[in-house]
């Protein structure tokens, strides 16, 4: 099958049935155009079951301490860096 369909529309259901690692790298290489239309065209509740957690064994500070970091806290650093702080 084909990322675009004749008419030129994306392809919902081949994108659909794309490994996880596969999906990634075609989703990588759309246009905008193409993105914004993925996006639209996506089902709202596409996984149909509610959001399932991850267990771990290990703790946040374990994380921090192996190179992780805080999102918010990376991005301030980044707009104290560039002078976009308010």
């Amino acid at each position: 099958m084909a990322l675009l369909k004749e008419d030129g529309s994306l392809n919902m259901e081949w994108l659909g049935q794309l490994p996880i690692e596969e999906f990634t790298k075609v989703f990588g290489k759309l246009t905008r155009e193409q993105v914004d239309e993925f996006w639209s065209r996506i089902p709202l509740n596409e996984s149909k079951g509610p959001t399932r957690p991850v267990m771990v064994d290990y703790t946040l500070e374990d994380e921090l301490r192996n190179g992780a970091v805080i999102a918010t806290d990376f991005l301030n650093k980044q707009r104290e860096k560039y002078g976009l702080k308010k």
